[in-house]
């Protein structure tokens, strides 16, 4: 996310990781001023400003809708609330917003099938259904949401 940060005009005072070796490297890479020791020393420093939205909201813009929604766990952490999703097509009701049902929490829900597809895999020796090769699709499809916003376009996956 940092490259898209810096497009955007934001600067970024410091990092923390679980891997302090992970943050340091991240740091120099990216010229940033500051590695924490934790998440606490982050919180109580008197120079870091937390604005905005810290809540984990989404918004995805189609060529033909968008999809926006929440991911709960942020209220009120660790507790959280109900994740929330909402629909809209531009050419068919444009002024309409559905509600779309969620099962669970995107947290800690939404790893339970690729985990278990990954448990079956490494037991009969097969390949998940989620393997390298998917998430490398994945990456493709951040690529271009980072160049669709950079470049105020859409961008198709065979421009990548």
């Amino acid at each position: 996310h940092l490259p898209a940060y810096r497009a955007h005009g934001l600067q970024v005072i410091g990092c923390d990781d679980i891997n302090h070796e992970a943050a340091q490297s991240t740091a120099e890479r990216y010229a940033i001023p500051r590695v924490y020791e934790s998440l606490d020393a982050v919180l109580q420093d008197a120079g870091v400003d937390i604005c905005g939205d810290t809540y984990a909201t989404f918004r995805f813009l189609g060529t033909e809708g968008v999809i926006k929604g929440i991911i709960g766990l942020r209220y009120d952490y660790s507790h959280g609330r109900a994740d929330s999703s909402q629909c809209r097509s531009i050419t068919t009701m444009p002024d309409i917003w559905f509600d779309v049902r969620l099962e669970g929490r995107w947290i800690p829900d939404a790893f339970i099938g690729p985990m278990a597809l990954l448990m079956e895999a490494i037991h009969t020796d097969g390949t998940p259904l989620t393997d390298a090769a998917d998430n490398l699709h994945t990456l493709r499809l951040v690529h271009a949401a980072y160049r669709s916003a950079a470049e105020q376009r859409s961008v198709r996956f065979d421009e990548l």
